[in-house]
């Protein structure tokens, strides 16, 4: 199978996840969707980060105006469920502030895919802010980031 068809089911995946994003409550002013195309997150690997491009301080689109962050993954391909653990962070340009949401940690079958609600990064308000989500696989079982999908207002 060609490069281009096995990424065909991956690019799906993330347009379904970001339609999913963009019928959200129209309590949302703007969503953005981040599509991830690198490797599987194992276990025992480097942490997976996906950015989150910020334009400003406030507005659309801005990571310090984000109110709900959601991660795009599957464990496609997995025999054993997948214990995995996502944080959304934001950090200052000049690293003098900033913070990272909570971690959500939990266990996800084998072979399903899924849109999980994280908690939400700090940001300083600053049109430099650095926002980032970040993705551990903590198990054996298969996990493939798919993207970030982020809601503001």
């Amino acid at each position: 199978m060609s490069q281009e068809k096995a990424k065909l089911p991956m690019i799906l995946a993330v347009f379904l996840a970001s339609a999913l994003v963009a019928a959200a409550p129209a309590a949302f002013a703007w969503t953005r969707t981040i599509a991830y195309t690198g490797v599987n997150a194992t276990s025992g690997s480097p942490l997976t980060r996906i950015a989150f491009p910020s334009d400003s301080g406030s507005g659309v689109p801005s990571g310090n105006s984000a109110t709900a962050i959601y991660v795009d993954f599957n464990t496609i391909g997995g025999t054993v469920a997948t214990n995995a653990s996502f944080q959304a962070c934001g950090v200052a340009y000049n690293g003098s502030g900033g913070g990272c949401g909570a971690i959500t940690t939990s266990t996800y079958p084998a072979s399903a895919s899924y849109d999980v609600l994280i908690g939400n990064w700090i940001g300083t308000g600053s049109g430099y802010d650095y926002f980032y989500v970040l993705i551990v696989n903590n198990s054996a079982g298969a996990l493939r980031p798919l993207g970030i999908g982020v809601t503001g207002t």
